[in-house]
């Protein structure tokens, strides 16, 4: 065999070890309870879509979006008191998509404190395949984003409510790309595994 024939021998094996391991490595970055059977596509006609409210309905969007999910949500809030958005987040979960939500300390503690939006986000904590988790510390969770089968990221401006979906100067973004993906999915796992992170549940129980 010649020194050509052995570089290319060489590519093939190195583009096999790359196919096994790199699913792994991907799956070393999910929160525990997330499933990884749609790992993020090495697609380079990557997109992006971005949209803006008030002229755009950016609440349809989002509950369009929330509804595909087939495997998996991983979700941070900010606010979250958008009813058909927790609505679509339920509507994944019964569908068989595992549903992990990070939530703002001080913002989930003035949202538990109306009696219908606290009736909402506890029986969605309740649904199964749902885990919402609480930010034990002050410093704000600020993020408003999520991932939908570790496929598409949605980030912007926009909180999960109804007036900075529908009313307010706000932005949307939707991309595909793997990049932006996997920093997501970094970011989500360190802040889901926080040792202080408090199940809805308990938290809205500490307020009582």
């Amino acid at each position: 065999m010649n020194r050509i024939q052995l570089k290319y021998l060489s590519l093939i094996v190195v583009g096999l070890v790359l196919a096994l391991v790199l699913p792994r490595v991907l799956r070393g970055h999910m929160p525990e309870g997330i499933s990884t059977a749609l790992a993020p596509r090495c697609d380079t006609r990557s997109q992006l879509d971005v949209h803006y409210a008030p002229q755009e309905d950016l609440e349809r969007i989002d509950v369009d979006t929330l509804r595909q999910a087939h495997s998996s949500i991983e979700f941070y809030g900010y606010s979250l008191t958008d009813e058909p958005v927790i609505a679509a987040l339920k509507y994944a979960a019964l569908k068989g998509a595992i549903v992990c939500v990070y939530l703002d300390n001080e913002q989930t503690e003035n949202e538990l404190r109306r009696p219908d939006l606290r009736s909402a986000l506890l029986d969605l904590a309740a649904t199964p395949n749902v885990a919402i988790r609480v930010k034990r510390s002050r410093v704000l969770q600020h993020t408003k984003a999520y991932v939908i089968d570790t496929r598409l990221l949605r980030e912007g401006s926009a909180n999960f409510s109804r007036s900075a979906l529908m009313q307010q100067d706000n932005d949307l973004l939707l991309t595909n790309d793997d990049a932006a993906i996997i920093g997501f999915e970094h970011s989500y796992q360190l802040a889901w595994g926080r040792p202080d992170n408090v199940p809805l549940a308990q938290f809205a129980q500490s307020g009582e």
